[in-house]
């Protein structure tokens, strides 16, 4: 939504709520999805035109387990750390996705300066 505009983030709780229902969320609270949510709210570069308060998004993006950010297109401002920052908390999900998934898997040390003993020129440590 707009920063400037009342309308469009008034309408981001309807948004909410067709998306769920549009992905299959068995509930419709944003925090049991285990999805990433966040509000852009663009035109930050328009102050004069606000109708609303940075405070009024972000509580209501924090009462959801929302990222906020406040962007503007036209002049680039947090656009690129705000996608940064969405990838990174996709990155951190599927890391623990995969580790409550998969608990047990562990890792190949391919690292060749080990402290590990040799193989003896026979090829065989027996």
């Amino acid at each position: 939504p707009r920063a400037s505009e009342k309308e469009s983030f008034d309408s981001l709780k309807v948004w909410i709520e067709q998306f769920l229902q549009g992905v299959g969320a068995t509930s419709q609270n944003p925090k049991d999805s285990e999805l990433i949510f966040a509000v852009l709210g663009n035109k930050s570069d328009e102050d004069d035109k606000r109708q609303v308060s940075y405070e009024v998004a972000q509580q209501f993006c924090d009462e959801r387990g929302f990222l906020f950010f406040e962007t503007s297109a036209k002049t680039g401002h947090m656009v690129q750390e705000a996608f940064d920052c969405i990838a990174q908390k996709a990155v951190e999900k599927n890391e623990n996705s995969y580790k409550k998934d998969f608990p047990y898997a562990g890792g190949v040390n391919l690292d060749d300066d080990d402290d590990e003993e040799e193989v003896p020129n026979s090829g065989c440590y027996c």
